[in-house]
């Protein structure tokens, strides 16, 4: 089997990450074949599936041409823990998430997944407080350009604003608009309260009652902070969130959010397990 990865060959962080995957992969007699993004061609033929480090311009073409093929898709990014460590190549993320044939592993969040991974975390799901209702602020997290390229949404600031006046039609509460912290070209949206990035996404959720977001992992600090959370499009707790904006969302169980977690624990890897080759085999 052939499997071709494409990364940026500029990004140590990339680069130690398609080394871990050729070391695993390889255990199982399958040939990983790393190319630089700007490497892609539809004409590619030699190959069993295709994969892509983060997402770059070429993603959707990628994904497409492997549907097309009826081949599998890989898409790897930064995990939904944002643990940090040392070991391969400076400070960087320790856990790394991986959905197939998506950007977010969704059809597989039903799962019934062994608690070891999410529980060996020590991470505590908040309890759900009524009180969080009481709150005057709803917010809207929103995603950069290239998740909105990849989804063939609009623009992200016009996105922002259709929604933003949906929400305005089920509540009166003030709303806080939070674009992606690294997108740098967001526009304040009028009438709402601008979320900067040196503010701290767990700081926002203490002031809200409830989040509105397409895709934005804030679904998945909400769902974990307690905190109600409307996905529009294909966030990682859509599977137990409301999808249609409303004054009064739902808020999953405990045992929703845990039996989730779990799950999500399962798709998501770190440097050693990739190399040992845990990770692929399961």
């Amino acid at each position: 089997m052939r499997f071709i990865l494409f990364y940026n060959h500029y990004k140590p962080r990339e680069r130690v990450m398609y080394n871990s995957l050729k070391i695993g992969f390889e255990q199982f007699g399958i040939d990983v074949v790393g190319k630089d993004h700007s490497e892609f061609d539809e004409s590619f033929e030699d190959y069993d599936m295709m994969g892509i480090f983060a997402l770059k311009g070429i993603a959707l073409n990628v994904r497409r041409k492997c549907l097309k093929d009826n081949k599998f898709f890989f898409f790897i990014d930064k995990g939904y823990v944002r643990v940090k460590e040392t070991k391969y190549h400076g400070e960087r993320m320790l856990y790394f998430r991986f959905s197939i044939n998506d950007f977010h592993p969704n059809s597989y969040m039903d799962m019934e997944a062994d608690s070891d991974r999410w529980d060996s975390l020590g991470i505590e799901i908040q309890k759900y407080d009524e009180s969080v209702r009481e709150r005057k602020k709803v917010l809207f997290a929103g995603s950069s350009q290239k998740y909105h390229d990849f989804h063939r949404l609009d623009d992200p600031t016009t996105f922002a604003k259709k929604h933003i006046n949906r929400i305005r039609r089920v509540t009166d509460k003030k709303i806080i608009y939070r674009p992606k912290p690294t997108w740098k070209y967001f526009t304040e949206i009028p009438d709402t309260i601008h979320s900067y990035p040196k503010e701290r996404i767990k700081d926002v959720l203490k002031q809200v009652s409830f989040v509105v977001t397409h895709g934005s992992n804030v679904c998945y600090d909400a769902t974990l902070a307690g905190i109600p959370c409307v996905v529009i499009g294909e966030g990682v707790t859509k599977n137990i969130c409301d999808n249609e904006i409303s004054a009064i969302p739902k808020m999953p169980t405990m045992e929703e959010r845990y039996k989730l977690f779990c799950a999500i624990a399962y798709h998501q890897w770190s440097h050693d397990e990739l190399r040992s080759g845990e990770a692929i085999e399961y």
